[in-house]
């Protein structure tokens, strides 16, 4: 899709999100998004998300939810939606108070765990679809509730054609390892940054940056947003 053609929007309020498309020079309309993801979330028992595997699905339903939410109202944009998570031994979402930070960033710290970003590029007309599944109107939620433990992640993409155009999800998934992390530097955390917007308890291009290696993946995946892999989806 050439930029000229049609208007993309980027429904997020991450800020980081936001900064990576504009240190990246993409056009791309940010939005705040108005659906409401916890009344979402709580359809799934998050405690019961023992794998990497039901981590990314989860992400994925989020990811697609709130892009047909917002496929309704933005009539004339490829509309872009990201939902992220970090994954070790359970799935972990933003944290809830201080104690909340200092319980997840500790139990991270000096241990390798994943981060998982679901896309969803939506309404987009025109689009010659992958061969795989084909749904219509909001099927594509009830495909990720009620069959999302058979979806294998990482590669896969699904497709829903309908009256807004081609709906196409994806995850990536990075391994990084923090380590080193005191609880000194959490409470600089805390005061200077807003950890409490952040699956983790952390953002990677913040002050814990130096205490991160990348095992496998991307910078931009674990900010929430890969970059490589949505423009390839939009150029086609």
């Amino acid at each position: 899709m050439k930029s000229d053609e049609k208007k993309a929007v980027l429904l997020t309020g991450s800020e980081g999100r936001r900064a990576l498309v504009k240190r990246a020079g993409l056009p791309w309309l940010p939005m705040n998004s108005n659906f409401d993801e916890d009344g979402a979330a709580g359809k799934f028992d998050r405690a019961a998300i023992g794998s990497v595997r039901r981590a990314a699905d989860y992400c994925a339903y989020l990811s697609a939810a709130k892009n047909v939410n917002a496929c309704g109202y933005l009539k004339n944009a490829a509309v872009i939606t990201a939902d992220t998570a970090v994954f070790y031994k359970k799935l972990l979402e933003k944290p809830r108070g201080e104690n909340g930070v200092y319980e997840m960033l500790g139990g991270l710290n000096d241990n390798p765990h994943e981060v998982i970003t679901a896309v969803t590029i939506g309404g987009l007309k025109g689009k010659r679809l992958p061969n795989g599944l084909s749904k219509f109107g909001n099927e594509i939620i009830n495909y990720y509730m009620n069959e999302a433990m058979g979806v294998a992640y990482v590669t896969d993409v699904f497709p829903e054609e309908g009256e807004n155009g081609a709906f196409i999800t994806f995850t990536a998934v990075s391994r990084v390892l923090l380590s080193g992390v005191t609880r000194e530097l959490i409470k600089r955390t805390i005061e200077e940054e807003n950890p409490f917007a952040c699956s983790g308890g952390y953002t990677i291009d913040g002050l814990l940056k130096p205490y991160f290696k990348i095992l496998s993946g991307t910078e931009e995946n674990i900010i929430g947003l890969p970059l490589s892999e949505i423009l390839e989806v939009l150029l086609k």
